[in-house]
């Protein structure tokens, strides 16, 4: 581990697949974490690899717990854990496409919690309706 007191924590936040696929595929908190004494700690995003309450065949009233809003509280009360734990950190979330649109949306929802977020490659515009359809594929096909 890299952390030391007063360091920052990287906080993954998860997105719509196992952990493992996004830990092996993401270098920037591993990169950074021992020149700034970090804490880095990937959260699984419920429903998706070992996050799966209901197992493999939820029904749809189940379905219905699998939203950005319930999500969004999982992380705040695993940072909430966290800092009981190690005390107040400064938490950085950072997370791709959804995984960092999660991260925007929490710096927004729990300010109180999230000091800052990088959203990489997160279609913010696309999904809030800022855009036409398609625009975000023309973007990433035409350049």
């Amino acid at each position: 581990t890299y952390y030391k007191p007063g360091g920052p924590c990287f906080f993954y936040t998860g997105n719509e697949g196992a952990l493992e696929e996004f830990y092996y595929n993401t270098g920037f908190p591993f990169d950074n974490a021992p020149s700034l004494n970090a804490l880095i700690v990937f959260a699984e995003h419920r429903f998706y690899g070992g996050s799966r309450p209901f197992g493999d065949s939820p029904t749809r009233a189940q379905l219905g717990l699998l939203s950005v809003e319930q999500v969004l509280a999982d992380y705040a009360i695993l940072i909430e854990a966290l800092e009981d734990r190690y005390g107040d950190l400064e938490i950085i979330a950072l997370g791709g496409s959804y995984g960092g649109m999660l991260s925007a949306w929490f710096r927004i929802k729990y300010p109180h919690l999230v000091d800052m977020a990088l959203a990489a490659s997160a279609p913010l515009r696309m999904v809030s309706q800022l855009t036409t359809p398609g625009e975000f594929f023309s973007a990433v096909t035409d350049t």
